[in-house]
């Protein structure tokens, strides 16, 4: 564009040169004509540049890990006249990256006409991808002058989901539990645990007669069977910023980031495939995660439920510390856990201790989301 502006530029001196050498009429209207094709051009753009619409698509809405989305640039010029091209700017970011990408796109569009542009990412980690419109600049026709379009906020957003693989089998073995719970409030059929005794009702079953306090009683006497509780597991994940001290970090070649970004990674897919695996076996959970916004707790019981779950744990900010049990034993206090799964970042040794305390008397299973 710089190039046309000064090939312009020297033009106009050349010929107002010109004119001021020979002050003939030629020269005069030739450079006259000169600036008037400037001006015109300028009026162009200006009538041209609240006639163009830009939007942006983005397909599919959902991936998983590797694969890619297509960004399409959609320009509609609803003007009779034509500009010489429209750049468009985009702005990519990944959540858990922090880091932001400028693309930019350049399109030519003729009168009342519709162009569109198409720039495809591949995404290699886990998690929400943004793309934003940042800029939209409209080139004049012979390029000497531009203008920028305002346009309302025009985010896409990409959840990129981990691939599942199935270990329903190892959480067959880690889940087995032969000890069975009762619950206290209400009664049940389950005849192997008593839960309450009490005087005989026509229609009771002859069964649960308790012969033996019966004749104490010299009354008959009912047995009330006790409600069996399922087990019941709870995948919590802790996906916090923190960072854990690392020898390798005095290592130039040591990349942080992408330590961090794999790390997270590996927790989305070992929390997706335990909860999957338990899917598979039929065994309803809890999926659980703290967050800057708060905790979130979520039932599963089948897989729409899970991918709610994940899609809530991409779009909210993770905690800059160590996230333990404790909170959603405090605000669930009724609830009682056969196995947890505590999948985590690295942690500290005290912080470590720290999470098989709180899950004591429950059978703990800490999980790192490193490679």
């Amino acid at each position: 564009m710089w190039n046309k502006r000064i090939s312009f530029l020297l033009m106009v001196i050349a010929t107002g040169s010109l004119a001021v050498m020979y002050r003939a009429n030629s020269t005069l209207t030739l450079f006259i004509v000169v600036l008037a094709g400037g001006v015109i051009d300028l009026v162009v753009l200006l009538l041209c540049k609240n006639k163009i619409e830009v939007s942006a698509s983005i397909s599919p809405s959902t991936i998983y890990m590797g694969e890619s989305v297509k960004l399409k640039v959609l320009i509609n010029n609803k003007s009779i006249l034509m500009p010489e091209h429209v750049r468009v700017k985009v702005l990519y970011t990944h959540k858990y990256e922090g880091k932001k990408y400028k693309y930019l796109l350049n399109t030519r569009v003729n009168a009342l006409s519709e162009a569109f542009n198409e720039v495809e990412f591949k995404v290699s980690h886990i998690g929400l991808c943004e793309y934003n419109l940042e800029g939209i600049i409209v080139y004049s026709f012979l390029g000497l002058f531009k203008k920028k379009i305002r346009v309302k906020n025009q985010k896409t957003e990409v959840f990129v989901f981990p691939i599942t693989s199935d270990i329903s089998g190892s959480i067959r073995e880690k889940t087995t539990n032969d000890n069975v719970r009762y619950r206290s409030d209400i009664p049940g059929y389950d005849r192997t645990e008593v839960f309450d005794v009490r005087d005989y009702r026509d229609g009771d079953d002859v069964k649960s007669i308790h012969w033996k306090l019966s004749s104490k009683k010299d009354s008959l006497m009912v047995k009330v069977f006790s409600e069996p509780v399922e087990n019941k597991e709870l995948v919590y994940v802790n996906y916090s910023n923190k960072r854990k001290e690392n020898a390798e970090a005095k290592d130039n070649s040591f990349n942080f980031e992408e330590e961090r970004l794999n790390s997270v990674d590996e927790i989305f897919i070992k929390a997706n495939n335990i909860s999957m695996g338990l899917l598979k076996l039929k065994r309803a959970h809890v999926f659980a995660f703290d967050s800057k916004e708060g905790q979130r707790r979520y039932n599963i019981e089948k897989e729409a439920d899970l991918r709610h779950a994940i899609k809530d744990m991409m779009s909210l900010t993770p905690c800059d510390e160590t996230c333990f049990i404790n909170t959603l034993k405090r605000n669930h206090y009724e609830e009682n856990y056969d196995n947890i799964f505590y999948i985590t970042m690295p942690l500290l040794n005290k912080d470590e201790d720290r999470v098989r305390e709180q899950g004591k008397g429950n059978k703990v299973e800490i999980i790192y989301g490193s490679k």
